[in-house]
């Protein structure tokens, strides 16, 4: 099960026209535009928490300046952080006049332990639609802990623009939806990883009877890592998957006489009283034969 979310995320580009020697390369930098707060640990990652991800760009043809000629190929990388209320990268990078550019991202960017799981991305292929990348889950005792677990998000975006003097006068986008005839760019996110979560309740409907309550919960069996190629704008397929030994678990150690922290009230069906977990588990999608959970 994928989830999907949209961050409206806008690449700017007031790009104007170097003139007849200048070149493809416009004179005005990108600028991105998010309405997002401080990022949070073992929550999914949405509009109102996250805080920065990473932004590569590929052009798809040969591209020139006033200082050279450059193959098609990795155009950048950069990070894109919050600054104050807009978001900016750590560079400036420019709109090539013409040139087709395949925008990757992807968030949390310290994922790079074994507590606190492992993300490698590779530098796209010119003019691909494919993102290939590897993840392994935590490994380490803290790691294997639903608190410890991040959810992690990818978006893509195959984008190019004409200019006419400072002007846009033509534009392409690999997302109609979500098509500009401006010098913006939404960056539309997925999520490749499954998200499970745990709710409770007794089954005459009342917590207070037998002080029920739960101790620990445990996803046993299931394999903790392996490869995804995420096609545009919104395919994950996963392959090469690890040996299904990885045993990830969640103490609560809450009684349900009444809502505990860390867990939210609700109802299933007309009126039966449930309590969900706030924690989530995020697992790489997989057949779930012979997995155990206790």
């Amino acid at each position: 099960m994928f989830r999907k979310f949209i961050t409206l995320a806008c690449i700017a580009a007031l790009a104007l026209s170097c003139g007849k020697d200048g070149g493809n390369a416009s004179s005005r930098p990108i600028n991105l535009r998010v309405s997002a707060a401080d990022a949070t640990r073992s929550l999914p990652v949405t509009t109102q928490n996250i805080s920065i991800f990473e932004v590569m760009a590929t052009a798809d043809s040969k591209y020139h300046d006033l200082e050279g000629e450059y193959p098609a190929g990795l155009y950048f990388t950069d990070v894109v952080r919050k600054s104050g209320g807009t978001w900016v990268m750590d560079d400036q990078h420019l709109w090539l006049n013409k040139v087709n550019i395949h925008l990757w991202c992807y968030s949390p960017l310290d994922l790079d332990t074994a507590a606190s799981g492992v993300l490698s991305v590779s530098t796209p292929s010119t003019g691909s639609d494919k993102l290939q990348f590897t993840y392994a889950m935590p490994s380490a005792v803290a790691g294997s802990d639903a608190t410890n677990q991040k959810d992690i998000v990818f978006a893509g975006n195959s984008e190019s623009r004409s200019l006419d003097g400072d002007k846009i006068s033509g534009h392409t986008s690999s997302n109609p939806a979500y098509k500009r005839e401006d010098n913006e760019v939404d960056v539309v996110f997925y999520h490749p990883l499954s998200e499970i979560r745990f709710a409770v309740s007794p089954t005459d409907g009342s917590f207070d009877t037998e002080r029920l309550g739960i101790g620990e919960v445990t996803i046993g069996n299931v394999s903790g890592s392996g490869k995804c190629s995420f096609t545009l704008p919104s395919t994950f397929a996963w392959s090469d998957l690890g040996a299904a030994d990885k045993h990830y678990s969640q103490a609560y150690n809450a009684t349900f006489a009444s809502k505990p922290d860390g867990w939210t009230a609700g109802t299933f069906g007309d009126s039966q009283t449930i309590y969900v977990c706030d924690n989530a588990f995020f697992v790489i999608p997989q057949t779930l034969t012979g997995r155990v959970l206790t």
